[in-house]
């Protein structure tokens, strides 16, 4: 008898997800009761897999916000002139990777208009007013 090889079969291996790298670039833009975040996609090589979702953690309500595909979170509700932190980081199925870290805080809200419109003037001085209004 003789031995030899037979027909040769294809051979397919797939490594494992890793975890994914942190993500890059968060920007925001703050109004007065909201700040807009956002942040750049990652590639398929930088989430070492496939993306699951982005998570933001604002640090007002203190929890994990996911199952966001989007590369932005719109923070409402705020109050105004005060600073605000969130993290925001990327996940795939093994994990999440490092989450960056934003701050910023919101513009100072525009002040409540007279209800009678009437403005008094008290003292006038060469560099100063004094004014009164209800």
């Amino acid at each position: 008898t003789s031995a030899g090889c037979g027909p040769n079969s294809p051979l397919i291996s797939q490594t494992d997800e890793g975890v994914p790298i942190g993500v890059t670039f968060l920007t925001s833009v703050p109004g007065s009761n909201s700040i807009l975040w956002s942040w750049e996609s990652l590639s398929t090589n930088q989430l070492r897999g496939e993306l699951a979702a982005y998570e933001v953690l604002s640090f007002n309500n203190h929890q994990w916000m996911t199952n966001m595909k989007s590369t932005s979170y719109l923070q409402n509700n705020l109050t105004p002139f005060t600073n605000y932190t969130i993290q925001v980081r990327a996940c795939n199925a093994k994990n999440c990777g490092p989450a960056m870290l934003g701050t910023n805080a919101t513009l100072t809200a525009a002040p409540s208009s007279s209800t009678n419109g009437e403005i008094t003037l008290i003292t006038r001085r060469t560099n100063s007013l004094v004014l009164e209004w209800e």
